[in-house]
């Protein structure tokens, strides 16, 4: 025979919500961090040929 508090804690499920929310929380912050990886490489490329074009605009005809 089960004890009744064991049947109690069998039958409670607040703390599976707040796992599931957890996991949740932890696997949006995981794809943001990929994403904002990802994307900043890409940025990186795009302003630096922008800073090399306005340098070689910028720059005299005999340097």
């Amino acid at each position: 025979m089960i004890p009744p508090w064991m049947r109690r804690i069998a039958a409670d499920e607040s703390g599976a919500t707040a796992v599931e929310y957890g996991v949740m929380l932890a696997m949006l912050i995981l794809v943001t961090i990929a994403g904002i990886g990802a994307l900043g490489g890409a940025s990186n490329a795009f302003w630096q040929g922008n800073l090399n074009a306005i340098a070689e605009a910028i720059t005299p005809a005999g340097d």
